[in-house]
């Protein structure tokens, strides 16, 4: 009797449990996770590239990413992610801020449009640059309302712009960033 009853309570939690992890969506396994006090998240290393939080404080990141034949230290190309607290939802006049900024520090800087989404989140997506100084392509990311945090994802090529790969590598890794609420679960705004 006594296993009999234990059977039946062991099979109503697993179904439970079964039910209720299907009904929530599932955090993918194929990436990293980030983490930090006061917010997660998940993205993808492209191929060809390496993720590394390691180094990231010294380029004032949370994650780092460069290719698998370079190092920290000497990457032509180096895509960073920064997660920082929102102030409001006008993420479009942060931006603007950041350009004024530059503008006051480069007065030769010059701004264009790219073409950078994310399936979930707004983005906000800017190329700051100095012909033959520097190439920084830059895309806020604002997962919504009600969400404290806001994050920052630049690429910079140096000198010379981007090239097809390294620009699928940041659009990529943009695409892949998945918010992840303190009871893991992913935040779809």
């Amino acid at each position: 009797m006594y296993r009999t009853m234990l059977l039946i309570g062991f099979s109503i939690f697993f179904t439970f449990l079964t039910t209720f992890a299907v009904a929530k969506e599932k955090i993918p396994l194929d990436g990293l996770m980030v983490y930090g006090e006061g917010f997660a998240f998940g993205v993808k290393e492209p191929q060809g590239w390496v993720g590394d939080i390691q180094n990231s404080s010294r380029f004032h990141a949370n994650i780092i990413f460069y290719k698998k034949s370079e190092t920290a230290e000497n990457a032509k190309t180096l895509i960073r992610i920064l997660v920082a607290k929102k102030a409001d939802e006008n993420t479009k006049a942060d931006l603007e801020y950041d350009m004024e900024g530059y503008k006051s520090k480069y007065s030769n800087v010059k701004f264009k449009d790219i073409d950078v989404s994310h399936p979930k989140y707004k983005t906000f997506p800017k190329l700051f640059f100095v012909p033959d100084t520097f190439f920084e392509y830059v895309v806020y990311i604002n997962p919504g309302e009600g969400i404290p945090q806001l994050y920052s994802v630049s690429m910079n090529t140096q000198k010379e712009e981007a090239t097809k790969v390294e620009l699928e590598a940041f659009r990529n890794i943009i695409r892949s960033i998945l918010m992840i609420s303190d009871d893991l679960e992913i935040i779809n705004k």
